[in-house]
């Protein structure tokens, strides 16, 4: 061990998903530092990777976030341990990216008629198709 407690390479990929999932959520970076009682100046050296995340921050922040702590892991660049694939979870967020994909999916939600929804499903892949 180095002792060296200066970020890395993993620590600024534990900051982004952060706010990847903190954007997703349409939380601000103020919302989130007071769900686990830290300053906005802490929380944005964690978005960062400048501070490396100790693992009861990260366990708060996933709480707060609404994840799994592993979530922060995923698709780590060098990862110690295979983790379940988030294959799902990733596609989510990408989806989930913009406002219009937000309403979308919160539109898409709302209908609760599995026949009307396969519907839309057919029409949106039919349209897709035709791009």
């Amino acid at each position: 061990m180095t002792g060296s407690k200066s970020a890395n390479e993993i620590d600024a990929h534990v900051g982004r998903r952060i706010v990847l999932r903190r954007k997703n959520l349409d939380m601000t970076q103020a919302a989130l530092a007071a769900a686990i009682g830290t300053s906005n100046y802490q929380l944005a050296k964690y978005e960062r990777g400048m501070n490396r995340v100790g693992a009861s921050r990260l366990q708060e922040i996933a709480d707060a976030l609404k994840v799994h702590a592993a979530w922060f892991f995923a698709d780590d660049p060098m990862p110690a341990f295979p983790l379940q694939s988030t294959s799902n979870t990733d596609l989510e967020l990408r989806f989930t990216s913009s406002s219009q994909e937000r309403e979308l999916n919160a539109a898409f939600e709302a209908i609760s008629n599995p026949p009307l929804r396969a519907q839309i499903i057919a029409l949106v892949s039919a349209l897709a198709a035709e791009i």
